[in-house]
């Protein structure tokens, strides 16, 4: 028989993990995979996920990442020197 101190904790790490994981981690990851900022990550997750609920939060970092490109293509076309 489990004790409910033990049940208690065992879903406090659970809940720990997930949001470190969830807050830490997984945008650490993303951004490094497609170049972007851990911080802008969360942020562009906040903002998709706020603005178009879940389909937000999974086009939200592709998106962010495709801006990202073409801005930079814009960028280097506009100032030459950027080269």
């Amino acid at each position: 028989l489990v004790s409910k101190w033990m049940v208690i904790k065992v879903i406090l790490a659970f809940i720990i993990i997930q949001q470190l994981e969830a807050s830490v981690i997984s945008p650490k990851i993303l951004g490094g995979r497609v170049g972007l900022h851990p911080l802008f990550v969360i942020l562009v997750l906040l903002a998709g996920g706020q603005l178009y609920g879940l389909t937000g939060l999974i086009l939200a970092v592709p998106v962010a990442a495709i801006l990202r490109v073409l801005l930079s293509f814009a960028y280097c076309k506009l100032v030459p020197e950027f080269k």
